[in-house]
């Protein structure tokens, strides 16, 4: 008998090696849907299997509303960041095989919080395997400044991910 979870393990292992190898040899082009969707299942799973904190184990625990508070936080989050900062003010991407509705629909309703899904799931996978073979003793041998200075140099990192593609845009003909 399969226990619960493993089948999604399957399933989503299937639905992002099925979406990589229809990108590539059939030039299927809404691959990423699935993958995201694949991904979100696969490591959620791998994490509730390994009792690490999961969006996906609202889902296998049916708790249906827990999971859409959080996925409603993600589609705001996505509709904020798409059409404010992706499309209006720095024009980093567009959709050029979605028309009309759909290319409203796709991003924001499925790109966007199973993406945030996805990386959730593969941080917190991460985390608790490195916290699982790294004594913790090691994380405390960096001195104060050391981590001030990651601190610093990820702050700057950021505002600069935010802020350069925007001067990009205003600066540059964008050909």
């Amino acid at each position: 008998m399969i226990k619960k979870g493993e089948l999604s393990i399957i399933l989503g292992f299937f639905l992002v090696a099925g979406s990589i190898i229809g990108s590539i040899f059939f030039h299927f082009y809404f691959w990423y849907t699935f993958y995201l969707i694949g991904a979100f299942m696969f490591f959620g799973s791998l994490n509730y299997k390994t009792h690490s904190p999961s969006v996906y184990s609202y889902v296998l625990k049916k708790q249906w509303k827990d999971f859409s508070t959080i996925y409603g936080i993600a589609l705001l989050i996505g509709l904020v960041v798409d059409i404010l900062y992706g499309r209006t003010f720095s024009s980093l991407w567009y959709y050029p095989h979605l028309d009309g509705f759909w290319n409203f629909f796709f991003p924001v309703f499925l790109y966007y919080p199973f993406g945030a899904f996805q990386v959730y799931e593969i941080f917190q996978l991460t985390k608790s395997t490195l916290k699982k073979y790294l004594p913790a003793k090691i994380l405390y041998r960096f001195s104060s400044r050391i981590k001030e200075m990651i601190i610093n140099f990820l702050i700057v990192l950021g505002i600069l991910g935010i802020i350069l593609p925007i001067l990009n845009y205003y600066l540059n003909n964008n050909i």
